[in-house]
């Protein structure tokens, strides 16, 4: 029923964009899906145990387990945080720690998923990201190499990324760097 009334919410309004939406529904998702785990597991467990004495030992054991899953922790901490500060969404063309870059194929509570153009699907958790570049903020510059058969002319193909280029200035003028 949550998921649900989530979709209709954002079904039926439109202050925020389609992908912000999306992101937010799959986020919402999962979330409901571990909640509706542990209440489910904790509704089993109240026919079988005294669930005063469950909680008591509970609050021992969450302790516990709170020191050893640290970096899980820290990671849906950070993804809620990546979320509600809206630095990335799906569809995004990101660089991460500068080495891996791609688009966002799906956003959780504990990992990005990146596409990157040679098909590698990486799996990067949230607490591993020390640096992030969104290239869907602002304006960016486009770089790119080309290579060449040894038999081609340099000349014929630097004049035809020339061409290229001017067309894609004239067309993409309001999104890219100047200068």
């Amino acid at each position: 029923m949550i998921r649900k009334s989530i979709k209709l919410f954002f079904d039926n309004t439109s202050f925020l964009d389609e992908k912000r939406e999306e992101t937010l529904i799959h986020f919402a998702n999962q979330v409901t899906k571990v909640l509706g785990f542990v209440f489910f597991i904790i509704f089993v467990l109240s026919h079988f145990f005294d669930l005063t004495k469950l909680v008591t030992g509970s609050v021992v054991l969450a302790s516990a387990l709170a020191l050893i899953l640290q970096h899980i922790i820290r990671d849906y901490i950070m993804g809620l945080t990546y979320l509600f500060e809206r630095q990335i969404q799906l569809g995004d063309y990101v660089i991460i720690n500068g080495n891996r870059q791609g688009i966002i194929e799906e956003i959780s509570m504990r990992h990005v998923k990146i596409r990157q153009y040679d098909g590698y699907l990486y799996t990067i958790s949230y607490s591993s990201i020390s640096e992030l570049q969104n290239g869907n903020r602002g304006k960016r510059r486009v770089t790119e190499s080309l290579v060449l058969s040894y038999r081609q002319n340099p000349n014929d193909a630097f004049k035809v990324l020339e061409e290229v280029a001017k067309t894609c200035n004239e067309k993409y003028e309001d999104y890219l760097l100047k200068g």
